[in-house]
């Protein structure tokens, strides 16, 4: 009976050994995990973190439970809580190291793949290069042949521009020579001033216009109806002195019949006052001056 009890105590001794042994062996595996992974296997084990927010407040928490278990469970639960735990460690370490390697082979994939690219553009540089050179040395080879065949050429004939007789004449065109305002009557309004006038016959003469188209312009100028206007229209040999005079004269607002003898003494026949009055003029203005001629003889 002594004999028997001993051999029990032993037996129980040493499951608690081994007990106590896979505690720590499951304590050692825990400091090889991360934070995230620790609280995975409180997670599994069904342990409460509470506040614990560290690797080693997890682990103690951890050891505590298991310490728990081995002395309040029997021993088959203990160890059966244990080797849960343990095989849970060692899953989640496997699951790291698979992740960890999985991924250090992509990257190992991508090194090798960059490094073929790499070589790969090295050696189209490379093959550039020696294209390159190709490619000057066979311009170089051209540009000799170019300048050595430019040497034994004959000498190009010179080529003589044809003669300035045979080029067109330059076309000028110009506007025609116009009077800016009008002459008017005496006591109009806005008529155009003698000095006015004088000033534009002056610019039209520099600007290269002739005498004719200036005389013409000035008569243009004239208000229609006016007596003035019908004189100077009938004298078609009117030049531009005596046309300053008979204007001098108009502004001066002398009468009809001194604009009438002023046109009289510049004509260069020898007619008559009323042969005169009888040539193309207007029926009013042969009445008009008819009355001033009949006024100045019956005064002589």
């Amino acid at each position: 009976m002594t004999t028997g009890a001993r051999s029990f105590g032993g037996a129980a001794a040493s499951d608690m050994q081994d007990l106590e042994e896979l505690a720590d062996t499951v304590s050692r595996r825990l400091w090889l995990l991360q934070l995230d992974q620790l609280k995975e296997v409180c997670v599994l084990a069904k342990i409460s973190c509470g506040n614990a927010t560290t690797r080693r407040a997890l682990i103690s928490r951890i050891t505590e439970s298991l310490d728990s278990t081995i002395s309040t469970e029997e021993e088959d639960v203990a160890l059966y809580f244990l080797k849960n735990i343990l095989k849970s460690v060692e899953q989640i370490k496997e699951t790291d190291e698979d992740t960890e390697t999985d991924e250090n082979a992509e990257n190992t994939e991508q090194d090798i793949q960059q490094t073929a690219t790499e070589m790969s553009l090295a050696e189209k540089y490379s093959q550039l290069q020696k294209n390159s050179q190709a490619l000057q040395d066979e311009v170089r080879r051209l540009s000799e042949r170019v300048n050595s065949a430019s040497l034994n050429l004959p000498s190009a004939p010179q080529v003589v521009p044809p003669a300035a007789v045979n080029r067109l004449p330059e076309v000028t065109i110009r506007k025609d020579f116009k009077i800016c305002g009008q002459i008017g009557e005496r006591g109009q309004k806005d008529r155009l001033s003698y000095t006015n006038l004088m000033h534009q016959i002056d610019r039209g003469l520099s600007r290269g216009h002739s005498e004719d188209e200036v005389v013409e312009a000035v008569v243009k100028s004239v208000s229609p109806g006016l007596t003035i206007r019908d004189m100077l229209e009938i004298k078609s040999d009117l030049t531009l002195t005596q046309l300053k005079t008979i204007l001098k004269g108009h502004f001066k607002e002398d009468s009809s019949i001194d604009l009438y003898h002023r046109l009289v003494n510049m004509t260069q026949d020898s007619l008559t006052d009323e042969v005169l009055i009888d040539r193309d003029l207007p029926t009013k203005l042969k009445q008009v001056l008819r009355e001033d001629v009949e006024c100045v003889k019956s005064k002589d």
